[in-house]
């Protein structure tokens, strides 16, 4: 039993290492205030949302994120310097809002994070 438990805390363990190593690897700013995750995930959504399309917003505690209408859609893509989320008006039979968050610890590496959200936008572009 507690060969177990120590399989697991190792596990544990080595994913929240590789986590945090495959995101500082992309936590970095450029000159304009905007992380290469935030680049590579505009870059990986450009079939299905226009990288013109994008509006800089700079939030009041001085972060940079980035939004734009999804084509063919009432809903909207926001990516932040670490995270994206996905949000649209309600659809019929539904009182709240549609959309998915996209949280930097739900996901073990950034092409993981990004590779949900365009899947994800392409489903909500097909409908």
């Amino acid at each position: 039993m507690l060969g177990r438990i120590r399989e697991w805390w190792r596990a544990k363990w080595e994913w929240r290492r590789a986590h945090k190593l495959a995101f500082a690897e992309v936590a970095t700013t450029d000159a304009e205030g905007v992380t290469s995750f935030q680049r590579r995930l505009v870059s990986a959504v450009q079939s299905t949302v226009l990288p013109d399309s994008f509006n800089r917003v700079v939030a009041q505690n001085g972060e940079i994120y980035f939004v734009a209408p999804i084509p063919e859609t009432s809903m909207q893509l926001f990516v932040y310097a670490n995270g994206a989320e996905l949000t649209g008006a309600p659809t019929r039979g539904r009182s709240s809002r549609e959309g998915r968050s996209y949280e930097e610890w739900d996901f073990r590496t950034p092409d993981e994070l990004i590779n949900s959200v365009v899947e994800d936008l392409r489903k909500a572009h097909a409908v």
